[in-house]
């Protein structure tokens, strides 16, 4: 099977769920003797084996790329299904997929729930794509049950080619530490875009309240985002700054260490169309306060294998991460239950291999 995908973020040039997503899916299309080259839709080129093709040449100015475009990039390969992963790729993809190669639209975060406006595009103009990949989509892959609900009541013409496939993770990399070592102070966590859709702006007085009650905690930061300069700010403000470590989006060793290490990992978002963070760090053992947003009131079973609150209350999520730091038993509880439900419901493989076969049940 030879499969064509569109993505504006692929390792190591940008690091989030989608691009961990697509750094899997690849590696596991290769595995299977499949041909899946990735068009990267981003600036810059993201390696020397993709091909760049970039999206837009300027605001509100989508590039398009003709059909010896194509087969001087790919010496002349036919493919058999082309998939834009979310919507900037409809345009650039268009001489693949209008000929009738079928085209797959997997939607990673429906365009109202991304809180902001766009650099490149305006919103209206990122909003005509996103239909427009949703309407010429063969069939449309959500990632989560969320996901499908919105997007079916938003465009009722999607109810009937869409299918819920999740994220997964690899499990066998996430995984606890055999005989994790002692803390000097527990670790509480976040790891994500600095973002409001996020709720990073909520992240200083998270962890400010959390200090009162347990003064012996520290935190650490991970990720990047515009929101970074006003949250050092307020954490400054609330002279906790010299309990707060910070890091830029890491490598996945990296991410993975940190979450073996934390007692708790803090997930604020507003809008989680999926939560790929929240499956890593439960594969991890890492105990997960959430707020139950979209697809993480799918993954997370509240008081089993994570810990939720309604989005926007803070205090409860507080209060969720002082129980684990102070009942020992009922963490390690929460912990094993969390690994045990990655295994079974998001081991990676299990995922890929089902987005695989929906791809070649498209095949003519």
């Amino acid at each position: 099977m030879k499969v064509a995908h569109f993505a504006n973020e692929y390792p190591p040039v940008t690091t989030g769920g989608l691009g961990t997503y697509m750094q899997g899916l690849l590696q596991f299309h290769w595995a299977t003797g499949d041909v899946a080259d990735l068009f990267f839709l981003g600036d810059a080129p993201v390696n020397d084996w993709s091909f760049h093709t970039p999206a837009f040449g300027g605001k509100d100015s989508p590039r398009t790329y003709s059909q010896k475009d194509f087969e001087t990039l790919t010496r002349g390969t036919h493919y058999d299904v082309v998939v834009c992963q979310d919507w900037p790729g409809i345009v650039a993809s268009q001489e693949l997929w209008k000929h009738g190669v079928p085209l797959v639209y997997t939607c990673h975060l429906p365009l109202s729930w991304d809180i902001g406006e766009f650099e490149d595009v305006s919103s209206p103009f990122a909003a005509e794509m996103e239909w427009s990949a949703l309407a010429h989509a063969d069939v449309v892959i959500s990632i989560s049950q969320s996901v499908h609900e919105h997007l079916a009541k938003q465009f009722p013409f999607v109810e009937a080619k869409s299918h819920v496939i999740p994220h997964g993770t690899d499990t066998d990399f996430f995984r606890p530490l055999a005989s994790p070592l002692p803390a000097a102070s527990p670790v509480v966590l976040y790891v994500g875009r600095f973002y409001e859709q996020k709720g990073f702006d909520l992240i200083p007085d998270i962890f400010a309240e959390i200090k009162q009650g347990y003064p012996d905690v520290v935190f650490e930061i991970i990720g990047v985002g515009e929101l970074e300069k006003p949250a050092r700010e307020r954490l400054s403000e609330l002279s906790i700054d010299d309990s707060v470590t910070w890091q830029p989006f890491s490598d996945i060793a990296t991410v993975r260490d940190a979450y073996q290490r934390a007692a708790a990992v803090v997930m604020p978002s507003r809008r989680e169309p999926f939560g790929l963070v929240a499956i890593e760090a439960m594969s991890c053992g890492a105990p997960l306060v959430a707020f139950e947003s979209g697809g993480i009131g799918e993954i997370v079973r509240h008081g089993d294998t994570g810990l939720l609150s309604a989005v926007g209350d803070t205090s409860t999520m507080v209060r969720n991460v002082t129980r684990l730091l102070t009942d020992p038993s009922f963490s390690h509880g929460v912990s094993a239950a969390a690994r045990t439900a990655v295994i079974e419901e998001f081991d990676q493989t299990m995922c890929h291999r089902r987005t695989r076969e929906l791809y070649n049940s498209l095949r003519g």
